[in-house]
């Protein structure tokens, strides 16, 4: 789900692209904010570790935006690599949770497939 998510995200985003760059990027926001709460929401109730720094990573990027919101005088260098460097963390982030994942599973479909240990011969 976390991954359907983070696709729309970049797609929407790039679909939704303000070209007036001194200003926030609205659009931009309002995808970041929907993805921040569906990220929350799996945060909460997933008995994972991944999910809660994810959602964590995501919400500094739409702080990101907040910052440069409450803030004009933020430089825009310094709010759009803000927004990619928590980008990468959230990235990252989803890759060792997705990896982590498969390898569990992985591994109890292993051993549920040769059965326990002591009743093989």
């Amino acid at each position: 789900m976390a991954v359907i998510g983070l696709t729309l995200n970049v797609v929407l985003t790039r679909i939704m692209r303000d070209y007036s760059w001194p200003e926030v990027q609205w659009a931009a926001f309002a995808v970041d904010l929907a993805f921040t709460g569906l990220l929350f929401v799996i945060a909460l109730r997933s008995r994972k570790f991944w999910p809660m720094p994810a959602a964590a990573f995501q919400f500094l990027v739409t702080l990101m935006h907040v910052a440069k919101l409450v803030d004009h005088h933020v430089a825009q260098w310094a709010y759009m690599s803000g927004i990619v460097i928590w980008s990468y963390a959230l990235a990252i982030t989803l890759a060792v949770g997705i990896w982590n994942t498969w390898r569990a599973e992985r591994h109890v479909a292993g051993a549920v497939f040769f059965g326990p240990a002591d009743t093989r011969r």
